[in-house]
């Protein structure tokens, strides 16, 4: 049995005990890897760069995305201020995250968060990245290796319909306001007045 094979076991058997009845969901796939390589630091913070290096190193592609696992009711902790999936921690540096819990979800989840759901399939991501394969990231416009799934209007869910492909940086400040739309393509972003 590989290391990673006794890793998922671990996890699963937490999750089953500690998270499973709460509504927390086993992630697959990447995530899954992700949250082994969080679960192998914790409780310690991790950096992005590091969290690329060990995936690197156990020759796995890292999509710097380990935050979504908050999405799907893990309890992760992020330097990040405009953390809002689940908990800023103050004394980590801003690229840091750490998984703080495999007893406890996500205190900032809910599994009744229709925004936070991804109802989106496989094949509408691809649909969508598709359209914008010319284009690259719809806010900024730069080509990437990866994107992150960004909202256009953060208050509505993962839908085909209000997601599109933005790079990190354009995702992280999205956060911060709303998107104008025209024919499928963001083109101008409106801050609104707090």
């Amino acid at each position: 049995m590989n290391n990673f094979t006794n890793l998922k076991s671990k996890i699963t058997k937490l999750w089953e005990k500690n998270l499973k009845s709460k509504g927390v969901k086993f992630p697959s796939g990447s995530k899954l890897i992700e949250l082994i390589c969080l679960f192998v630091h914790m409780p310690n913070p991790i950096s992005q760069d590091e969290i690329e290096k060990w995936h690197i190193k156990n020759g796995k592609e890292y999509k710097r995305q380990a935050r979504h696992l908050s999405d799907a009711g893990w309890y992760i902790k992020s330097g990040n201020i405009r953390f809002t999936r689940g908990i800023y921690e103050k004394n980590f540096k801003r690229n840091q995250i750490c998984l703080h819990s495999v007893k406890e979800p996500n205190p900032v989840w809910s599994r009744h968060n229709q925004k936070r759901i991804n109802n989106l399939s496989d094949l509408e991501w691809k649909a969508i990245l598709d359209k914008f394969k010319d284009r690259g990231c719809a806010v900024c416009g730069r080509k990437m290796k990866h994107y992150d799934k960004g909202h256009v209007l953060k208050s509505k869910s993962y839908d085909k319909f209000n997601i599109v492909p933005m790079c990190v940086e354009c995702n992280n400040w999205g956060q911060e306001v709303e998107f104008k739309e025209y024919r499928d393509l963001v083109y101008r972003p409106i801050i609104k007045n707090k």
